[in-house]
Formats: structure tokens, C-alpha cells, sequence
């Protein structure tokens, strides 16, 4: 089984989300806020059914996301 793992890069769509995000950067002194996994590959540009914890979106959960390469770094 193939797992890829999508470390977020990128900014959040509110000001309390760019906030959230730019803390986490700063207290892990890293340029990643966030991290999901992903069963089976994954390719920029294209949707992915990720899994991870997520404050943001009310803890534990199964979300699709679109992979942009400019917010995600695909391991």
C-alpha cells in the first residue's frame, strides 16, 4: 500500500486561519502548518481524499482537497 503524506504550505482563507497557521509556523519554527495523509498517491493539481486532525474542521476527519502545488509538498 502506497501512503503519501501532504504537508500544507499554504495560507488560510481568513485572517483567524493565516493567524492559526503563522503560529504553528512559528512555534515548530518550519514553513508547514499542517499535515494530511493520503491513501495511495497523490499528483499536484488533482483531489485527494486526505485524513487528519483538524481543529479547523472540528477534529478528526475525511475531507477531499484540491492538491495546488503553490499551499502542498507531496511525500
Amino acid at each position: 500500500m502506497t501512503v503519501t503524506l501532504a504537508f500544507y504550505k499554504g495560507r488560510g482563507n481568513s485572517v483567524f486561519q493565516r493567524f492559526q497557521d503563522g503560529i504553528i509556523r512559528s512555534m515548530t519554527r518550519g514553513i508547514y502548518s499542517h499535515v494530511e495523509l493520503i491513501s495511495g498517491d497523490a499528483l499536484h493539481g488533482q483531489f485527494a481524499v486526505c485524513l487528519s486532525a483538524s481543529g479547523r474542521d472540528g477534529g478528526v476527519r475525511e475531507k477531499r482537497i484540491l492538491l495546488k502545488p503553490e499551499s502542498w509538498d507531496l511525500v
